[in-house]
């Protein structure tokens, strides 16, 4: 090697003193420039096994990336309708339209959207509910704030919940409805006053009902912890 031929050089010549001492300081001078480069190069070998791990780190990721998006294009292809924004319409129609109600009566209002979906032909929810139309929505508040309604309306959408309703398409709140005397300004009143049971009073109020009351088949639920003072279904 190179370097071992420039030390041997400096080696001293036998009885020489001063040769002795000069070819010492020789090596010294020469094992000292040699060092850095020593240093630099175990520097720049750590730096190079560093590199090598980066691109399986790379890897990786990209692996973890295209899993997560194959899984959510698998679960759109299979149930295109569990899509986020059909997931918070409808979790904002079980807040407007049930908030109050029961956890059946939460599912029957959640069903009627599904039944209506099905009926129309589509998956998508907003095909059914429509500002002013319809079902009203929140849409003034956070669904996110209220992940109960989040899990619900996944768990509609997915089919995860038993149409105990038989297929009801409509529903109405009775209490929500005018009285009679009272206004029916923007209601649907064309199905007349009907007579129901204020739970809490106990006494019985004459409600007016809309025009698709008189036409389609009431499902009767109260079995199911439905209370027809707060809501009504039809098919």
């Amino acid at each position: 090697m190179q370097s071992d031929r420039n030390l041997d050089s400096a080696k001293p010549k036998m009885g020489d003193k001063k040769s002795l001492e000069q070819s010492f300081a020789e090596i010294d001078r020469r094992l000292g420039r040699a060092k850095p480069f020593c240093q630099e190069s175990s520097s720049l070998l750590r730096l190079t096994k560093r590199d090598k791990r980066r691109p399986a780190l790379v890897i990786w990721l990209a692996i973890l990336i295209l899993a997560i998006g194959i899984g959510g294009y698998w679960r759109y292809r299979n149930y295109p309708q569990l899509s986020d924004r059909n997931v918070e319409l409808l979790a904002r129609v079980l807040m407007s339209e049930a908030s109050i109600g029961t956890d059946a009566e939460r599912r029957a209002v959640g069903l009627t959207v599904i039944n209506r979906m099905e009926l129309e032909g589509t998956n998508r929810v907003s095909k059914v509910v429509k500002v002013g139309g319809f079902y009203h929505y929140a849409t003034n508040q956070d669904p996110t704030l209220y992940p109960e309604y989040f899990q619900l309306a996944e768990q509609l959408l997915a089919g995860q919940i038993e149409d105990f309703t038989d297929g009801a398409t409509h529903f109405f709140s009775p209490h929500s409805m005018p009285k009679k005397g009272q206004s029916t300004a923007g209601f649907d009143c064309e199905g007349g006053l009907s007579r129901y049971r204020n739970p809490v009073s106990a006494s019985a109020e004459r409600i007016c009902t809309p025009g698709w009351s008189k036409t389609l088949e009431y499902v009767y639920l109260e079995d199911r912890n439905v209370r027809p003072y707060y809501f009504e279904f039809y098919r």
